[in-house]
């Protein structure tokens, strides 16, 4: 027998189809490949660090030192995800070049992280200034070229000139 349909403003009412819950769903679809891996890994991270800062009661040269090191590897790995969109051959050549030009942008800004962690950390020293800073500043307009690249819907004259 067929089911109902449902009126107006009715939920259709839900079918055991066998298949597993939505979000366990994602979640696997997400670890098929080292992108999703990476990608499910680095939220993990960035989470436990976020609840180690809110909870742990640590001085503040301790706080200095995990959030130093909290950064290192996170920006490589957006860097890495970034040159992996670049590779996607669904994408004109305008959006590759632009993925590419945010992945250099990542890896200045995480070339500045790992400097700033060795002054700080291993060297003991004031981090700023120092060549931490170039590599952070010189990201900056890498990174905007890379986000100017990519496309937008086209515009009439005068939407270009509004804000």
């Amino acid at each position: 027998m067929p089911e109902p349909t449902p009126r107006a403003g009715e939920a259709a009412p839900a079918r055991d189809t066998g298949a597993q819950p939505g979000l366990l769903r994602l979640a696997l679809s997400w670890c098929r490949d080292w992108g999703g891996l990476l990608t499910v890994a680095m939220a993990l991270y960035t989470a436990a660090f976020l609840s180690w800062l809110v909870f742990a009661h640590a001085g503040e040269v301790t706080v200095t030192r995990i959030a130093d090191a909290f950064f290192i590897p996170v920006l490589p790995a957006a860097a890495l995800l970034a040159g992996r969109a670049s590779l996607h051959p669904a994408l004109d050549g305008r959006t590759r070049s632009a993925w590419r030009i945010v992945g250099l942008g990542f890896l200045l800004w995480g070339m500045g992280d790992i400097l700033w962690a060795y002054y700080e950390l291993v060297l003991e020293s004031e981090a700023f200034p120092s060549l931490a800073d170039a590599a952070y500043l010189a990201g900056y307009p890498v990174m905007l070229v890379g986000l100017l690249l990519f496309p937008s819907a086209p515009r009439t004259g005068t939407e270009r000139w509004k804000f």
